[in-house]
C-alpha cells in the first residue's frame, strides 16, 4: 500500500469493493483504553498521518530533530530520552539477565524513543499499514492493518497506541 492510499485509509476507512484489492491479510487487533478510546484512536491516526505524509517526501534520518517538531508534543514526552550506546548496551545486558517471562513484560513496559519508533516505519521496511478501524465502546476500539507477511513485527504499532493512550493490544487474528 502506498502513502496516500494508507492516509486514505486511515481518514475514511476502507471503500466498497477494496477488499478485493489488497495486497496482503487483514490482522485486527483489539485495544482496551482507560476512557475516550474515539480519543486515543484519533492519537493514533494524527501520528501516522505526520509519518506517512513525510514518507511522501524525503524521509528524515531517524535521529534527526526535525521528528521531534513534527510529530505531537504528547508523543514527543511520552517517548523515552534517546539513549546512548552504553545506555543500550547496559538496558540489553539487565534484560538478558531476566527469565522469559520477565523479558516480556520489560518489553512491553518499557518505553520506546523517537529514533526507535521512527526506525520501523521507515516506509520501504514497514510489513504492516493501517487499513481500518472503528470504536465499540468507551473503552475499546478495534484496529484492521493489512500484512504482507506472517508472522510480522508490530511492535512499533504497539507503541503508537500505548503511547496514543491506550492500556492492552490483543491480536485477534
Amino acid at each position: 500500500m502506498n502513502p496516500s492510499e494508507e492516509l486514505r485509509h486511515l481518514s475514511k476507512g476502507v471503500e466498497p469493493g477494496e477488499e478485493e484489492k489488497r495486497k496482503g491479510f487483514i490482522v485486527w487487533f483489539r485495544i482496551q483504553c482507560p476512557r475516550d478510546a474515539n480519543n486515543v484512536l484519533n492519537r493514533c491516526r494524527k501520528v501516522l498521518q505526520i509519518v506517512l505524509r513525510q514518507s511522501k517526501k524525503n524521509w528524515l534520518s531517524y535521529d534527526d530533530e526535525e521528528w521531534r517538531t513534527l510529530l505531537p508534543e504528547w508523543f514527543v514526552a511520552y517517548c523515552a530520552p534517546e539513549r546512548t550506546q552504553e545506555e543500550d548496551d547496559q538496558l540489553l545486558e539487565r534484560w538478558q539477565k531476566l527469565s522469559p517471562e520477565a523479558q516480556m513484560l520489560f518489553t512491553e513496559e518499557q518505553k520506546w524513543t523517537i529514533s526507535e519508533f521512527i526506525s520501523w516505519l521507515e516506509p520501504k521496511e514497514r510489513p504492516w499499514f493501517w487499513w481500518d478501524a472503528f470504536v465499540e465502546s468507551d473503552n475499546v476500539f478495534h484496529l484492521a492493518v493489512e500484512v504482507v507477511d506472517f508472522p510480522f513485527p508490530w511492535d512499533a504499532l504497539c507503541w503508537l497506541v500505548r503511547a496514543s493512550g491506550a492500556t492492552t493490544i490483543q491480536k485477534i487474528l
